[in-house]
């Protein structure tokens, strides 16, 4: 079916499964193909492999038309429909990465920023390693952009959950030009417990050509994180797999999946 006559049907999904790859422009595909050679963080486990992980089903060329911003206005975006059933799975269905007490960090009179700091280098000699990531540096930096996007009490308190998120939780969302400021970043979620209640910790990773750092983390209530999943755009959670889970929910995916979780092209 050619691209003009896939916009006209743009209000159904009836020819689902119908493929047309002919109207990706090579300016996109050339672009794709350059954000992963530029990226600091590109190897064998991410070009080529499906959204589990598993080696794709698809040629290269497809492989990479299929990413493309065209694709996915045509027929969906599909890495964030993956990216909402994997995160679901692993956080509802796993056991906790760490259990916090939920009291460290309050008020004694001591800044967070110099406390956290201190407690990642004493602890962790001041980086964790993510299996995909790699090291990914916990300093003064990260804290500091940290508190610049808010900060309450469990938040303090899960700043001792941060370092297993990374090293234990799972990737997800990753951007290769993150709003357009030339950073990497990748979401790590993972659940946590805090004074023996479920949490979802996410942590998010900013990686530069030289550095990957610790950029932000927020906690929430898993029975509420659950609820916004179940509930898209219910406001009910800030973390970005409801985020990501409400702009799901407005579009949808007009293609079929294969087993791994990428198009079919035929």
């Amino acid at each position: 079916m050619s691209c003009s006559v896939r916009e006209e049907l743009d209000s159904d999904c009836l020819d689902k499964g119908m493929v047309d790859l002919s109207c990706i422009p090579q300016k996109e595909v050339d672009e794709i193909v350059g954000l992963f050679r530029g990226s600091r963080t590109m190897t064998d486990r991410w070009w080529m492999r499906a959204p589990n992980g598993k080696k794709s089903n698809l040629s290269e060329e497809d492989w990479v038309r299929v990413r493309t911003p065209t694709f996915k206005r045509l027929y969906g975006d599909w890495e964030r429909l993956a990216d909402v059933k994997r995160m679901k799975s692993f956080l509802f269905a796993s056991e906790p990465v760490v259990s916090i007490s939920g009291t460290d960090f309050g008020p004694d009179g001591r800044k967070l920023t110099d406390k956290v700091p201190e407690y990642f280098e004493q602890m962790f000699g001041g980086c964790a390693v993510n299996p995909e990531l790699g090291r990914v540096c916990l300093d003064i930096e990260g804290v500091q952009s940290d508190l610049g996007h808010g900060i309450g009490r469990l938040k303090s308190a899960a700043f001792t959950a941060v370092h297993d998120t990374i090293e234990k939780g799972l990737v997800f969302n990753r951007s290769y030009d993150w709003k357009n400021r030339g950073w990497e970043t990748a979401v790590i979620g993972a659940p946590i417990l805090i004074a023996g209640r479920r949490f979802v910790c996410e942590v998010i990773v900013k990686t530069l050509p030289n550095s990957q750092n610790f950029y932000l983390h927020e906690v929430e209530a898993e029975e509420k994180v659950e609820q916004s999943l179940v509930n898209p755009c219910s406001s009910l959670s800030r973390l970005v797999i409801s985020l990501i889970a409400c702009e799901d929910s407005r579009g949808r995916v007009c293609v079929d999946l294969d087993e791994n979780g990428e198009p079919v092209v035929v």
